[in-house]
């Protein structure tokens, strides 16, 4: 007796739960990790962001320190944000905000002031 196995031909799709509290979107959109400790940035993508936080993606792989300020080039909003994991490349961040509005603004302005306006001082890693 052959005996014949057929193979099941339907694909299986596998359903993920989602286990964030707030959903993602896709922006893909350029933005800026400003460095809080030093006067300098490293360009990045934001891939995917939420109410909660956002997907980063950089150029170049360099150490980034646990609290960062990013920057969205289309909106001009600043989040503060702290690093949670990193994978190469990629980094996922939560949005703090443990400053406020008006202490950003002061730490912006005393450190990247230089950048703004071409003085020496203000150093840039992309």
């Amino acid at each position: 007796m052959k005996v014949v196995r057929r193979h099941d031909t339907t694909k299986s799709k596998t359903v993920t739960k989602e286990r964030r509290a707030a959903p993602r979107y896709e922006v893909r959109a350029d933005g800026r990790l400003l460095f809080v400790d030093q006067p300098c940035f490293v360009e990045c993508t934001i891939r995917n962001i939420s109410e909660d936080g956002a997907l980063l993606s950089m150029l170049v792989s360099v150490a980034v320190p646990p609290v960062v300020l990013l920057w969205e080039r289309r909106t001009g909003a600043i989040h503060e944000c702290e690093v949670r994991w990193r994978n190469g490349r990629s980094i996922g961040v939560r949005f703090i905000d443990v400053w406020g509005r008006a202490a950003r603004r002061a730490v912006l302005e005393k450190g990247f002031a230089p950048l703004k306006h071409g003085a020496p001082g203000g150093m840039s890693l992309h």
